[in-house]
């Protein structure tokens, strides 16, 4: 059952600078977060309405684990998820949150048996799997197999965005690699021929080289894709035709100096990253008026609201808001209008259950609780921005 909240007062704590256009005269936003201070103030209310779908499914164990990407349409909602090994699996829900299919492995008689690896949806809505042997499946309206196509070269994540597809590839690679170019990103056209590359490296002879990434630093925008990495303070916008940058982050004396490390290999949560810098910079989501964006400062984690139209920044820190009866999360995706986001079992670590529980039955927080504590599955919140 979808529970409908509408209308009601959402405060969030920010931080507000304004932001620098100095960087337009090189073909970007430049947006100030050095100075920024957590003075505890609390904006105006900027939702106008939402919805929390909480997933349902009948079986008494929790479907979901890490969940690394998330698409949504009309009438769907799609989660990648992974689990502590690394296998994946896709989890199918309607859009009221009800299970509809799990999708782990997927047999025909043209294909050997395929685990999933990652997944895209086309313009029409048809599921694209990516396999574990660099495959894309194309599956029917019933999320069955209809046909395959071998890649050219070594797929680790892949995006659809129109008639292109982006690949991001490489996070391993050796120096005699046969099935792969040597660039990070490769945007191939519907009869899957390159018609671009972006980011190239080198690997000296008998070296390995290991890559790493955020999951989430890919996303669609109108123009083609936005690309951010986790070492980087730029959100560049790609197509078939350019990589360029468009928003560059001023992180000041926190930012990440990767010509200071050029012979560390430096992952997510390395400790020189949460003992000193702030990084990790993922998950750009861009309309018309707002760019949101995620980062950690140190180990905390922060979500950048930058308004496009009054050239203002906000930072959000969600450690400030565990005691609201009403919040609503950092969205994870944009569609029709509408931003998604979800809670799930472990934001509530730090919580005080106790408050929680003496919440009013309209307290959105006490209703996700009451949701997860009985079923073990994440509730999405859809809502509205104020204009």
């Amino acid at each position: 059952m979808m529970i409908k909240l509408r209308f009601l007062l959402i405060l969030f704590i920010f931080t507000l600078s304004c932001s620098d256009k100095n960087g337009e005269q090189l073909g970007y936003t430049l947006i100030n977060v050095h100075n920024l201070k957590d003075d505890g103030n609390k904006l105006i209310e900027m939702v106008s309405e939402y919805e929390l779908i909480p997933l349902q499914y009948a079986g008494a164990e929790s479907l979901v684990s890490m969940i690394i990407k998330t698409e949504i349409t009309s009438q769907n909602i799609y989660l990648l998820c992974s689990r502590s090994n690394g296998s994946k699996y896709l989890l199918i829900f309607d859009i009221e949150g009800d299970f509809r299919r799990k999708i782990e492995e997927i047999s025909s008689d043209e294909l050997i048996s395929s685990k999933v690896k990652y997944f895209a949806l086309d313009n029409d809505g048809q599921l694209i799997i990516l396999d574990d042997k660099n495959n894309l499946l194309f599956l029917d309206e019933n999320y069955d197999y209809h046909m395959h196509t071998s890649l050219p070269f070594k797929f680790d994540t892949f995006y659809k965005n129109g008639e292109h597809f982006l690949s991001y590839a490489n996070l391993h690679a050796f120096d005699l690699q046969p099935d792969s170019l040597f660039f990070n990103l490769m945007v191939v056209n519907e009869h899957f021929e390159l018609e671009n590359k972006y980011m190239p490296f080198e690997i000296n002879v008998g070296e390995t080289r290991y890559h790493n990434r955020i999951h989430g630093n890919i996303q669609p925008n109108l123009n083609g894709f936005l690309f951010t990495e986790f070492l980087n303070d730029t959100i560049y916008e790609v197509d078939e035709q350019s990589m360029m940058p468009k928003y560059v982050y001023n992180f000041g004396k926190d930012r990440v100096d990767k010509e200071g490390f050029e012979n560390v290999h430096i992952s997510p949560f390395s400790p020189i990253l949460v003992e000193k810098f702030k990084w990790g910079l993922n998950s750009p989501i861009e309309t018309e008026k707002y760019l949101f964006a995620h980062y950690w400062d140190k180990k905390t984690p922060k979500g950048i609201l930058y308004n496009k139209t009054n050239n203002t920044t906000a930072v959000h820190n969600p450690m400030n808001l565990l005691e609201d009866q009403d919040i609503i999360p950092w969205p994870k995706i944009h569609r029709d209008g509408y931003f998604y986001g979800y809670f799930t079992e472990g934001d509530f670590g730090g919580m005080d259950i106790d408050r929680i529980i003496n919440y009013p039955k309209t307290s959105s927080v006490k209703q996700i609780y009451e949701h997860i504590q009985a079923n073990a599955n994440p509730v999405f919140v859809k809502y509205k921005i104020n204009n």
